[in-house]
């Protein structure tokens, strides 16, 4: 894809490399002026911008990162470019680019299974079936099937498993609902009951469907938060130093409320 940035300055700063909030994207939403769906997230566990290039990798990032035993989550990972040389040429297709830029896969994931141990998994994002599984006359098609064909053989070579996600099949009412209370994971963003619900919610204190629909935040603050003695009750539900904190920033809420 084109960019701002030349690849040998990408090389030379680092794009593509680290891990966690050290992790440098080699694209990032500035490259590609002309997306109009891409998007820049702080992440709320570790704070790193992460650069999404539509709004499809964007909901999927959301419900990604909700599940617990991932641990890490690198967008625009790039690959080693002799590898996917080597397959294309094995394939008879051509290399993506320009012969010196790397393909990339949309996110590198690492996660904690269910012994515990840390593995990975590559995910593509589409937007639809019909990019792949379309019509093979349609050159468009043939040559994105290609390209996912490389991309695929690539990540079977380093043996980690690989899938394709397709966006219109992502559940957005739950993207939408942990986006909304991602958004308040950050203790110093509480200082009513409305944002100490969220609060809540962003740290699983308070558990709920989540999947269904959109959250309807004025039953669920009726249900838990809508006196004081609710509110203290959920207080003590969390470590003490938060409680302190969050009781201190909600204190006229709190007196209104008495």
């Amino acid at each position: 894809m084109p960019g701002r940035m030349s690849t040998k300055r990408r090389y030379q700063s680092g794009r593509g490399t680290g891990k966690g909030p050290d992790y440098t994207p080699w694209i990032k939403a500035r490259d590609i002026s002309s997306l109009g769906t891409k998007g820049v997230i702080k992440d709320w566990k570790d704070g790193r911008q992460r650069h999404l290039l539509s709004q499809n990798e964007v909901r999927f990032y959301y419900i990604l990162r909700w599940d617990d035993n991932v641990i890490d989550i690198r967008e625009q990972f790039p690959l080693d470019i002799a590898t996917t040389k080597e397959i294309a040429a094995g394939f008879g297709v051509k290399h993506p680019g320009n012969g010196h830029d790397p393909m990339t896969t949309d996110f590198l994931v690492d996660y904690i299974d269910e012994k515990g141990i840390v593995k990975q998994r590559a995910c593509s994002v589409k937007n639809d079936r019909s990019v792949i599984f379309g019509d093979l006359n349609d050159p468009k098609v043939a040559r994105a099937v290609e390209i996912q064909r490389i991309e695929m053989s690539y990540w079977k070579r380093n043996k980690i498993p690989f899938k394709i996600i397709f966006g219109d099949e992502l559940n957005k009412a739950y993207a939408s609902n942990i986006a909304a209370v991602t958004s308040f994971y950050d203790i110093r963003t509480v200082n009513t009951p409305q944002s100490f619900l969220l609060w809540l919610l962003a740290h699983k204190y308070i558990k709920v469907d989540m999947e269904s629909a959109p959250l309807d935040f004025p039953a669920l603050m009726e249900e838990y938060l809508s006196s004081p003695e609710q509110i203290a009750q959920q207080l003590q539900a969390i470590p003490e130093r938060a409680a302190r904190l969050i009781k201190l920033n909600m204190e006229d809420a709190l007196n209104v409320m008495s």
